[in-house]
């Protein structure tokens, strides 16, 4: 017969709880029949004692703040996982909740910065006011049949290695190879691998600066103001 003060299981025959003393309903006790002497101090400490015991079907008693088994009405702890008398699941629907939370507030940011919900930008569409955004897209070679989509980069400095740009190419760094920085409504590139590999193919008329270095076939030449 389940305490309808503390909710313990307690045996069929018993007229009182066996943790908390509480008279059980349908006994005589409990309609008013019979009373019991108030126990004594001894007896009050030891029902206290009783009570701090750990249960035998889920460690310790739960504390205040605790919630009923939806299932059985067992009083179990806020954090607890699962209902120690009938192993109902009890934190499903509120981890679900927290989840679904967490997800919308994620959205209502990414709206809030006039970003698409899935983090993607469209490359061609136009971005939103104060976002700095460039694409970079793979020239095949001469003898290969791979049509290359142009890659997005967002943001003021972005560094390039070969996971970002070319994930097969070997001559491209995977630690830093180059980063490219947004000022004043312009893009810059600065080398950064231990091999100088990082180089610009001149198709138009391009202003040069005191220590450039200039490719012509395979042979380097620094370029000195006069």
């Amino acid at each position: 017969m389940r305490c309808k003060n503390c909710g313990w299981p307690n045996e069929a025959n018993v007229t009182r709880c066996v943790k908390c003393n509480a008279p059980l309903q349908g006994s005589m006790i409990d309609s008013g029949c019979q009373q019991s002497a108030p126990p004594s101090s001894d007896g009050v400490e030891a029902l206290n004692a009783t009570l701090r015991e750990p249960s035998s079907v889920g460690g310790n008693l739960p504390e205040s703040n605790s919630n009923a088994c939806s299932q059985c009405g067992y009083p179990v702890s806020s954090s607890a996982e699962e209902c120690p008398v009938c192993h109902a699941q009890l934190n499903a629907s509120r981890n679900n909740q927290a989840r679904m939370d967490d997800n919308n507030n994620r959205r209502s940011r990414q709206n809030r910065m006039g970003r698409p919900a899935g983090g993607t930008i469209n490359p061609w569409a136009t971005p939103s006011s104060g976002e700095s955004f460039c694409t970079l897209r793979i020239i095949p070679w001469q003898n290969e049949k791979v049509a290359y989509e142009p890659v997005s980069y967002s943001g003021e400095s972005i560094m390039l290695n070969r996971s970002n740009t070319d994930s097969n190419n070997n001559s491209i760094t995977s630690r830093e190879q180059a980063v490219m920085t947004h000022e004043n409504g312009e893009w810059f590139i600065e080398n950064r691998s231990d091999l100088q590999t990082t180089l610009i193919r001149v198709d138009r008329r391009l202003k040069l600066e005191d220590g450039d270095v200039i490719v012509l076939g395979n042979r380097m030449f620094e370029f000195k103001k006069g």
